[in-house]
């Protein structure tokens, strides 16, 4: 929670939780059918011994890494490092954390110390040797290409050069402290002083082409370049009048201010638009798609909260908070709520048509729809919508009890309801609920089986079947909205995957010491763990076939299966 709502919000974290069961997937396999036949293969990707790959807080300095495509693995050695269990070795080592995967993840980088400086090593060979190499380094989007700055030693006088692909470009610029690639890797841009005066160059990466030199420099030392969705870029520009803009995509919106903060830009999901709080000497506005808002003057108006600019999914709406010296308004399309004492930040539905903020109306909470104000509760949380925002639902507290309001009505009332979820075409709504001791999911209205634990996560956006996790005497198990359960296991992981198209379930289970993966009820070879990285523990590659990483007697393995 963002501000002083925060006391009267409820958090509840799920231990459990739970996705979609696709129409076609089954917790189990059919009597009927002829069982499935998986087939696994093993690469070995190196020895993990010594390794902590889960610790419960980011070391200062990495010891290993995977990539981002789950398929390959780092490590610093005594002799250098280990990738994918082949050894390069390096007299002094490697420059820690200086390693780094392409976005692809099949290409890798990092820095290697020599007697005369250090060395920039690129997917096994020595591209470039310089005095220093200044980190990060950097792989294009595409991951063709590579680019980090080189301190070079011109007879004692040191100055700083950018590499792409192992070679010098031409400028040199002695404070050249960051650079970034073009959306379209075909440019690194980067800041060039020349007889006093600073510019943002354009490289080709090609250097025998000549670079685009911009009449503008970085606005400041660090944090200028900005990425939005599908990898598209964006930078702060100063001007000679020391006036700033925002750069996006090689274009300027044609704004300029005094400041620009960083934190406040908003994208749409497609990358394409954009919005962002402006600053001027005793005024702010907030400016979409290169169009200024409303002027607030910030002595008489109050100052826009740069954390609570919001663009819609669509990026044609526009949302944020003006604080008004202890009082918060929240404009929205231009037009202002009423006042309240706290406010939370604006969330649009998916289809960009909806749009809700909760907030504090004297002592009590409130939930703010479409403009529409609910009634006071004591605790209120923020809605779920359906793809199209025909169903919208959220969670509410009075007079001691918990319920679920769906649509502007109130369902029965219960000790804790946790956090909605709605199916994509709006028809179901699913939650949890505790009552008495014991847990329960309701559906439509409708309680389920009650267990010890029962869960849910989430709907997949192209079915509306339902799978949570319950928990009974210690043994977990798959619920569908039938009442069909698994087998009980002694534990199940929270992340579960689904094929490209649903008709197959996977999860990560546990029986005794040892873990395995379960797909559409039958259960795979164990392992001594099943790995868990980023979001994901199981990755679908095809409809039947499916990546993860084991560990087994210290080793870590990629396993691919393949169900047929």
């Amino acid at each position: 929670m963002k501000n002083s709502l925060a006391i009267w919000i409820m958090a509840v974290v799920f231990a459990f939780q739970t996705s979609l069961l696709a129409q076609n997937a089954s917790l189990t396999s059919s009597a009927s059918d002829a069982p499935a036949k998986r087939v696994a293969t093993e690469t070995k990707l190196g020895s993990i011994a010594g390794l902590d790959l889960e610790p419960d807080e980011e070391p200062l300095y990495l010891q290993h890494w995977i990539s981002p495509n789950g398929k390959h693995f780092a490590r610093f050695t005594d002799r250098g490092i280990s990738i994918d269990g082949k050894e390069r070795e390096h007299v002094g080592g490697v420059l820690p954390n200086s390693f780094v995967f392409s976005p692809d993840g099949q290409r890798n980088a990092y820095v290697a110390p020599s007697d005369t400086g250090e060395i920039l090593v690129v997917d096994g060979k020595n591209l470039a040797h310089v005095q220093t190499i200044r980190l990060p380094i950097r792989f294009s989007p595409d991951s063709r290409h590579v680019a980090a700055i080189g301190v070079l030693d011109n007879g004692g006088q040191t100055s700083n050069v950018l590499f792409i692909d192992g070679q010098p470009t031409q400028a040199v610029e002695d404070k050249l402290e960051e650079f970034a690639f073009s959306s379209d890797s075909l440019r690194v841009l980067f800041p060039v002083t020349e007889s006093d005066k600073s510019f943002v160059r354009e490289q080709p990466i090609d250097l025998s082409k000549k670079g685009t030199d911009h009449a503008h420099g970085l606005a400041r030392p660090s944090r200028n370049f900005v990425y939005g969705p599908n990898g598209v870029m964006g930078y702060f520009a100063i001007h000679a009048d020391r006036q700033v803009s925002f750069i996006y995509e090689g274009k300027d919106d044609g704004m300029q201010f005094s400041h620009i903060e960083p934190d406040s830009i908003s994208f749409s999901d497609d990358g394409k638009q954009f919005a962002y709080r402006g600053e001027k000497i005793q005024t702010m506005t907030v400016v979409h798609n290169g169009k200024p808002g409303i002027e607030h003057h910030t002595f008489n108006d109050g100052t826009i909260r740069s954390d609570s600019v919001t663009i819609s999914p669509d990026g044609k709406r526009v949302a944020y908070i003006l604080d008004q010296k202890g009082k918060f308004v929240v404009f929205i399309d231009g037009k202002p709520s009423a006042s309240y004492e706290a406010v939370e930040t604006p969330e649009f539905s998916a289809n960009s048509q909806h749009v809700a903020f909760m907030a504090l109306k004297g002592p009590s909470p409130v939930m703010v729809i479409d403009g529409k104000e609910s009634p006071q509760f004591a605790m209120v949380g923020m809605p779920e919508y359906s793809l199209h925002g025909q169903t919208i639902a959220h969670y509410a507290e009075l007079d001691g009890k918990q319920f679920m309001i769906v649509n502007g009505e109130r369902h029965p009332s219960y000790e804790m309801v946790y956090s909605p979820k709605v199916s994509a075409d709006g028809t179901k709504v699913a939650y949890s609920i505790s009552d008495q001791g014991r847990e329960r999911v309701i559906i439509n209205g409708k309680p389920q089986k009650a267990y010890e634990v029962a869960g849910l996560v989430n709907f997949y956006t192209w079915t509306n079947r339902i799978v949570y996790l319950a928990s009974e005497k210690e043994k977990y198990m798959l619920v569908d909205e039938a009442g069909k359960e698994t087998k009980p296991y002694d534990a199940i992981e929270t992340s579960i995957a689904f094929s490209p198209e649903s008709n197959r379930l996977a999860f990560v289970a546990t029986r005794g010491d040892k873990q395995f993966v379960v797909i559409d009820g039958i259960d795979g070879e164990p392992f001594d763990r099943i790995l868990f990285q980023g979001f994901e523990t199981i990755r679908f590659t095809g409809e039947s076939e499916l990546d993860y990483l084991a560990v087994r007697n210290n080793d870590l393995f990629l396993v691919h299966e393949t169900i047929r």
